[in-house]
């Protein structure tokens, strides 16, 4: 059952899933548009762009998974997917070495609830893209990470946690810098691929 928002002298705001999940929403949709316009500048029936495309997931991935997986494991009890070596895979069978590419750093303190959102929750997004036309009839070379369906198995474990949590207000702001940081991260990535 998700909590109400109840706010009382010097108590904490609490708020379950639903409210938590709004929140964020609401907080990371700007981010959110912005790297999709940026994304959607990358034809993805071209390789040359879907290599770009793993490229600036694996990198932000690279620098952030870590802290989601250890989160995964030790409070969701589920095994993170491995996207890491999705992605390397398929970067390999299209001829790109992951060597090459730049590195970032996790932030540091990140709240991988916000982080997890923002990463679990793309899969949604992903799952919607291989559907389309433009990827599908072209992109007859590896994919096992965009068509990867036990990232939503994460997403559905993290509704579990967020539904059965509960978060003053100090905590909803770390969730909410951590699904900001991570987006930023994103946005690094794809800048850092797609320069030049």
């Amino acid at each position: 059952m998700a909590h109400s928002l109840n706010m009382i002298g010097d108590a904490p705001t609490v708020c379950g899933r639903i409210g938590l999940r709004d929140d964020l929403r609401a907080t990371t949709q700007p981010m959110h548009d912005r790297l999709d316009r940026r994304v959607a500048n990358l034809d993805l029936a071209k390789r040359a762009d879907y290599a770009r495309f793993l490229a600036f997931h694996y990198i932000a991935l690279r620098a952030i998974y870590p802290a989601i997986a250890d989160f995964a494991r030790t409070q969701l009890g589920v095994v993170p997917p491995p996207h890491l070596q999705m992605l390397e895979r398929d970067l390999a069978a299209m001829g790109h070495n992951i060597a090459g590419l730049p590195a970032l750093d996790c932030p540091q303190g990140i709240n991988p609830v916000g982080a997890t959102y923002v990463v679990a929750g793309s899969r949604l997004g992903l799952a919607a893209m291989v559907k389309g036309a433009s990827f599908a009839c072209a992109n007859d070379h590896e994919n096992s990470f965009v068509t990867d369906r036990d990232g939503l198995k994460l997403w559905q474990a993290l509704l579990r946690w967020m539904d059965g949590h509960s978060h003053n207000v100090a905590e909803r702001e770390h969730i909410r810098m951590g699904a900001i940081a991570t987006f930023g991260l994103f946005e690094t990535a794809l800048s850092l691929i797609t320069q030049g």
